[in-house]
Order: structure tokens, then C-alpha cells, then sequence
């Protein structure tokens, strides 16, 4: 993601104070992403949004024209009514046909009639929470692209650049995007928490776990681990005991922290 440099805070504008941070060297800095795309989905989610919005105007209109939401029976009743006024109108019993007879055939018709624009409201309704999902699952993938891809391009993360698709499939799939663009870490339906045991697990956190799942996703790898002849790895342990270790500890010694007294 692209960055602005200023020499001080105040040179920024108001909007973009927020975000920035000083570097090293002494350079305020803020990330910046292209106008078009955050337009181009700002405009599509807006577009969907008021077609659904639309849509359900349309069906609340028509749930208060025939007094309920059940169908079926609406078009029953529906179909008698026309039927009858149709013969009141127009004297168009059959000669020699009683008028039940002539009634029940009517009323079957229209029914058949209404129930073939039920079935059609409801496809057309299906595609479009369809498409609106669509569009929402594309758009909550954004947040997550921007986040995991902001700590893999940071030095500090010691991540390959070239995992970043790998690592962004595996993200697909453990973050959940809220409403309020806020990512929370699970497996399952369990929240995945940080080192703190409190708050949910941030994605350079997450990000860092990968250190012994996937080893070659990190700068200086061999792609086979850091294992010896005698297949121990960190600290003295193998690969199997520290598969044992808590979350915690795991994350410490990916980040080079742990103490081998406190197992």
C-alpha cells in the first residue's frame, strides 16, 4: 500500500492525522489506497443496498393490499373474487355449464396464474440476496486483504512477500468481518483470543502463529523447518512438544520470547 511522507504532523491534512505514524527516520508517514476503488465499492454496495431497499417496499405494499403474508391463500381468495365479478360483469357463464362449475374452472386458472408470478417474485427476489451477498462477502474480504497485507509487507513481520495469497486463503477462513469493518479471529465458532487471554487475536499476532504450521511462509526459511539430525527444533524441542505448548507459548517462541522454565 502505497505512503505519503511530511516532515511533521502538522503539514498533514485534519483527515488523514489519524493513521499516520512516525518512522525511523523521523518522517511522519500515512498509507494512502486509490480513490477508484474505494469509490468503486462504496458505489456498489450503495447500488445494492437500494435495490434491495426497493425491493422491499415493493413486497410490504403488496403484503398490505392483500391483508397477509400468506400467498397461497391470498391468491385463493384473490382468484375467487375476480372470478365472481368477471360473471356479474359480463354474463359470461357457459350455456351449458352450471355456475359452479363455471366458477371452479375460473378460479382454477387464476390461481395457476398467481402462482406462476409468486414463483417468479420469489426467483427474482433469490438472485438478488444473492447478488447482494455477493457483493457484501467481496467487500468484507477487502478489510481483510488490507489488514493481513499491511503486516506482511512490514518489515518486522519477517513474512515472505510471496506467502501473502497463501496466508490470505487461510485468513478467508479464520477472520470474520463485523458490520463495523472490525475483524475477529475464530476457529469454529470459538473466538481465537491473543496473548492477553482477553482480546480477540489481531492479525499480526495471528500472522506470527504461522511460524510453526507453515515455517516457509517467513524470510530464512529452508521450507523444511529448523530442524536437526536429531529433530529437535527451538528451544531444544521437537516439533511434537511444541505442538503441545499453549497458544501463548507457541507465539513466544515465534516471536522469540520464550522462557524454557515456564513450559
Amino acid at each position: 500500500m502505497p505512503e505519503l511522507y511530511f516532515d511533521s504532523l502538522d503539514q498533514l491534512p485534519e483527515g488523514l492525522r489519524e493513521g499516520a505514524k512516525t518512522n525511523d527516520a523521523g518522517k511522519v508517514a500515512v498509507k494512502v489506497v486509490l480513490q477508484d476503488k474505494l469509490d468503486e465499492f462504496r458505489d456498489t454496495n450503495i447500488r445494492v443496498s437500494k435495490e434491495r431497499d426497493d425491493y422491499a417496499v415493493a413486497l410490504g405494499k403488496a403484503k398490505e393490499l392483500l391483508g397477509t403474508d400468506d400467498f397461497d391463500a391470498a391468491a385463493q381468495q384473490l382468484a375467487g373474487l375476480r372470478d365472481t365479478a368477471k360473471k356479474v360483469a359480463d354474463g359470461a357463464l357457459v350455456e351449458n355449464k352450471g355456475l359452479e362449475e363455471a366458477l371452479t374452472e375460473r378460479t382454477a386458472k387464476m390461481r395457476e396464474e398467481m402462482q406462476a408470478e409468486i414463483q417468479r417474485q420469489a426467483q427474482e427476489a433469490k438472485a438478488w440476496r444473492d447478488k447482494y451477498g455477493q457483493t457484501d462477502t467481496k467487500l468484507r474480504q477487502t478489510y481483510i486483504d488490507r489488514a493481513i497485507t499491511d503486516v506482511v509487507l512490514d518489515e518486522t513481520s519477517g513474512v515472505h512477500p510471496k506467502a501473502l495469497g497463501d496466508i490470505l486463503g487461510r485468513a478467508y477462513s479464520t477472520f470474520e468481518v463485523g458490520d463495523d469493518g472490525r475483524l475477529t479471529a475464530k476457529r469454529g465458532d470459538a473466538v481465537l483470543y491473543g496473548s492477553d487471554g482477553a482480546t480477540p487475536m489481531a492479525p499480526k499476532e495471528w500472522i506470527a502463529t504461522l511460524r510453526d504450521e507453515a515455517p516457509y511462509f517467513f524470510k530464512g526459511s529452508n521450507g523444511g523447518g529448523s530442524s536437526g539430525s536429531d529433530g529437535q527444533t527451538a528451544y531444544g524441542m521437537t516439533t511434537a512438544e511444541i505442538s503441545k505448548l499453549s497458544p501463548e507459548q507457541r507465539l513466544a517462541i515465534a516471536n522469540g520470547e520464550y522462557k524454557p522454565g515456564h513450559r
